[in-house]
């Protein structure tokens, strides 16, 4: 089926679920150099090691679905609520049992992991606001800088006009500190809104509007996928080091490539893809704490049991690792995710529509009335 501009894309959640299995295997690959140091082998390591590349994609999609989504709503206070609500129950309650339950394990034994935890922020881990203090649950960074995109993008609902403004001073900014001061990304709560990889926001929004006003046929839009990946390719043989934003680029045209190719019908996502698609934010939020028990738990149970060679038990813990991973990311989506998420929002549309209702009320009492005809 051909999506229209406004529907939901399925090559969104293929686009999703291999950004969270990227950042999964990079941490797969962070954790195996601390426990295996070269026992891997090294086409993983080629492989693997650039798998950071995830959250860049991650980040462009969202500008993509964010302005998508929110394209022909009106300006007002209403959408501003609207938007504010969906997004606070899609972000916080998937995230915060986990984060929770991190921040306590942290607060009894801050010596734990790899390295002590003992300077963890309440503020930043549960609220995702900038702090100088880092969250429970390490991958929750990108969170912050979500929710600090989320935070710009409601001038969208106040004017369309002012919101480009914004948008286009937010880059200024971003691209002068990065020139003539650095230095004030040095605190932690101006690198939130400053940092470079902001940019890969911006990059999603011009995307979402090139998605909304052009049609392209089969063969541009394939060339658009290739020339992504081509380019992809390219950024990744060189030490982009703080040019991390230039990974916009090709996310940028691979992103267009495949939507305009499902568009034409030239694309068929499989069922399997589409499941690991929807529940990649659960395997974003899983993954890492997964990792850091398997990694610990698979050696240990080694050691008494059969006693297989190092290279094996890496294989073995890697693979345990991404099985597990998976499958509990996929239960975690079907059994809490998904159902508090529908839960909420049939909570806040509720309120939603009598704080309209109440409004109109205020303004125009016959507007009520005829808004039930």
């Amino acid at each position: 089926m051909c999506p229209e501009h406004s529907e939901k894309i399925e090559f969104i959640q293929i686009s999703r679920a291999f950004s969270a299995f990227s950042v999964m295997v990079y941490h797969i690959f962070f954790f195996s150099v601390s426990y295996y140091s070269n026992i891997y082998p090294y086409w993983f390591e080629s492989v693997s090691s650039v798998g950071y590349i995830g959250v860049d994609f991650f980040f462009v999609i969202s500008g993509f679905v964010i302005l998508n989504a929110h394209y022909d709503d009106k300006s007002g206070v209403s959408s501003l609520v609207s938007f504010s609500f969906k997004r606070i129950i899609r972000i916080y309650p998937p995230y915060l049992p986990i984060a929770a339950t991190a921040f306590f394990i942290y607060y009894v034994n801050p010596n734990i992991g790899n390295y002590p935890k003992d300077n963890i922020g309440a503020l930043s881990t549960f609220l995702l606001i900038p702090s100088l203090y880092p969250t429970s649950l390490i991958v929750a960074w990108t969170l912050i800088h979500e929710m600090v995109f989320y935070l710009i993008f409601l001038t969208y609902f106040i004017s369309r006009r002012f919101f480009i403004a914004v948008i286009g001073a937010w880059v200024v900014v971003i691209a002068a500190n990065a020139v003539f001061s650095p230095g004030l990304t040095g605190n932690l709560i101006f690198y939130r809104f400053l940092a470079t990889i902001n940019l890969e926001f911006a990059f999603g929004l011009i995307c979402a509007c090139v998605w909304r006003r052009l049609n392209v046929g089969p063969a541009v839009a394939a060339s658009l996928l290739l020339g992504g990946v081509i380019s992809l390719a390219m950024i990744l043989s060189y030490d982009v080091g703080k040019h991390r934003w230039l990974f916009a680029i090709p996310f940028s045209l691979i992103l267009l490539g495949g939507c305009y190719l499902e568009k034409t019908g030239a694309l068929n996502v499989p069922r399997l893809l589409l499941l690991l698609g929807d529940a990649s934010y659960a395997i974003y939020l899983i993954h890492l704490p997964l990792i850091s028990v398997m990694f610990r738990a698979v050696p240990a149970i080694n050691r008494h049991t059969a006693g297989f060679n190092p290279t094996t038990e890496w294989a073995m813990t890697a693979s345990a690792v991404i099985i597990t991973g998976i499958l509990a990311s996929v239960m975690y989506h079907k059994l809490y995710e998904r159902p508090i998420i529908h839960f909420l929002h049939r909570k806040t549309s509720s309120f939603s529509g009598s704080y309209r209702r109440h409004r109109n009320d205020a303004v125009d009492p016959s507007l009520s009335i005829n808004a039930k005809h």
